[in-house]
């Protein structure tokens, strides 16, 4: 596994920005992450999710990465 620094961790996949919530085009990256964000903030898991994979996805929802459990997306 390649260990990447925090740089990297946050760099934009500008390959990313061409899917709109309208379709193709093109997004500013700050309006990209605020729109995943909602999406994300929308989904419910089924009761019948194990609870390690509700807990992975709690993690995931809130930005945090692993061993980093504490991180909070803004609005949170």
């Amino acid at each position: 596994m390649e260990i990447k620094t925090l740089e990297q961790l946050q760099a934009v996949d500008e390959r990313t920005l061409h899917f709109t919530p309208w379709g193709l085009g093109r997004m500013h990256a700050e309006d990209s992450a605020e729109f995943h964000q909602r999406v994300i903030a929308r989904l419910e898991l089924a009761d019948e999710v194990a609870e390690s994979t509700r807990n992975k996805f709690e993690q995931l929802r809130r930005g945090a990465p692993p061993g980093c459990p504490a991180r909070r997306t803004p609005g949170r």
